[in-house]
């Protein structure tokens, strides 16, 4: 479909003459302008569709709407700043204390583990993070800031114990590290240097001292029985 705009072209004269085009009934009536000729020019285009424009506008809109509302909450945090400062308050920027005081560092570990931080701050203490090989094992928002870890979910040897604390004002400040060692894994026990007092068994039976080294043994059993070395026994 072709477009086509009109164009009405009028000479000196006719518009001196007072000649001029009116819009009447939907048609163009030319008055007191005889030598007016109308022509028709192709290539004319239809109304320009604005639609994404509009989008696009909107989305700048809604971007800009969000900027605005940023700066006014940083605004609204100066404007305290001011006022506390006016008022002889200044602002909380001192982070809180904190230290990890169990275990200590060099404890051998096993099961669960009572890790115990202490912590506080000139305004108060928002929250304590506890920290198990650089793994986030729990949050206390209140003192006492103790926490069973349970040490069987940890790698066997040695492992590193970290805390922070938090204040309102988002401050914040970590603990010195503590080092344990985890042996959830016991060794086999192990009895060395058996000896028998007297060695020999007198005719008719006697007392026997029976001793030995154990290590890694949390009970020791001559003849089914539980004994505390050394140990002294009737043997006939």
């Amino acid at each position: 479909m072709a477009f086509y705009d009109i164009v009405l072209f009028m000479s000196p004269e006719a518009v001196a003459a007072g000649g001029k085009v009116t819009l009447v009934g939907g048609k163009y009536v030319v008055e007191k302008a005889a030598a007016t000729t109308i022509q028709a020019v192709k290539g004319a285009r239809p109304p320009k569709d604005d639609s994404a424009l509009v989008v696009q506008l909107q989305g700048q809109i809604a971007t800009l709407s969000e900027q605005v509302a940023a700066l006014e909450a940083a605004y609204a945090v100066c404007q305290q700043q001011l006022a506390d400062c006016q008022a002889g308050h200044a602002p909380d920027v001192t982070p809180p204390i904190i230290a990890i005081s169990a275990p200590t560092s060099g404890a051998v570990v096993a099961g669960q583990l009572n890790v115990q931080a202490v912590a506080s701050d000139a305004v108060g203490v928002d929250r304590v993070e506890l920290f198990a090989n650089g793994v986030l094992v729990g949050t206390l928002t209140a003192a006492p800031f103790d926490l069973l870890v349970d040490t069987t979910t940890l790698p066997e040897g040695t492992a590193v114990l970290g805390a922070k604390a938090y204040d309102a004002a988002g401050n914040y400040a970590s603990a010195t590290a503590v080092v344990v060692q985890v042996a959830n894994i016991k060794p086999k026990p192990t009895i060395s240097n058996f000896t028998a007092t007297p060695s020999a068994l007198p005719v008719g039976g006697g007392s026997v001292t029976f001793n030995a080294t154990v290590v890694g043994a949390d009970t020791v059993k001559l003849n089914g029985v539980d004994v505390t070395l050394p140990v002294t026994m009737l043997v006939q």
